[in-house]
């Protein structure tokens, strides 16, 4: 997702993670590193001031979500296990949640239980193209 939006809309892709749990070794395979920046475990103050410049914060259902839309920042929360029916959406006017919906979703409150299916469709159905779709019209 980071390489589309970058290569359609050429923005530069911000991936915060607040503690270090390796997420960010998903970006090694990028073709273009150079289009990314990191902040691994920034305090609350330094994330929100780079929030609230954010052109668009897309994040998982997180606190980093919920700062984000308090800041009145567009923000796109993604849901795999659990979903927004559970009232963990971000609020705000530019904040949506997007899932994909599934017959089997929400598997859980918090997402920790074992999904029962043979993948996880929740987040396999959550394409870049797909996210893309849904936050359109604040990369315009």
């Amino acid at each position: 997702m980071a390489e589309t939006i970058n290569s359609q809309y050429g923005f530069k892709i911000l991936v915060v993670e607040q503690e270090h749990f390796g997420y960010l070794n998903l970006f090694d395979k990028l073709k273009s590193r150079d289009i990314l920046e990191f902040g691994i475990g920034l305090d609350l103050k330094k994330l929100a001031g780079i929030l609230k410049n954010a052109r668009l914060v897309i994040s998982n259902d997180s606190g980093i979500m919920h700062l984000a839309a308090a800041l009145g920042r567009p923000t796109a929360g993604l849901f795999g296990p659990t979903h927004p029916v559970l009232g963990f959406s971000p609020l705000g006017r530019d904040a949506i949640a997007i899932t994909t919906n599934e017959e089997c979703s929400p598997c859980s409150l918090h997402g920790r239980r074992p999904c029962f299916r043979d993948r996880q469709y929740c987040f396999l159905n959550m394409t870049p193209e797909f996210v893309i779709s849904k936050v359109k019209k604040y990369l315009d």
